[in-house]
């Protein structure tokens, strides 16, 4: 009887597997279009806050000494942070 269902199987896995594989299916061909768009902004220069160029230094020096004072202040608690949590 294993003969036999055996023997079958031998017989049709084949057909099966040739039935799979056809080429009718697998030539479905996909058109796609893709449409890409792009935006190239001019970049704008800055732009005077004052007419005086001494003005304009003291104004951007402000702001470094400003964003510099920042990021020591960010260091600092991170330092008391790390040291508290070591202690």
């Amino acid at each position: 009887m294993k003969k036999v269902i055996l023997t079958i199987a031998i017989l049709v896995v084949p057909f099966i597997m040739t039935a799979q594989n056809s080429d009718e299916s697998a030539k479905n061909e996909i058109n796609t279009t893709i449409k890409t768009e792009v935006e190239v902004a001019a970049k704008k220069k800055t732009e005077h806050i004052s007419i005086n160029p001494l003005e304009q230094t003291q104004i951007n020096f402000k702001k470094s000494h400003d964003i510099s004072s920042v990021n020591a202040y960010i260091k600092s608690l991170q330092i008391k942070g790390s040291a508290t949590i070591n202690s």
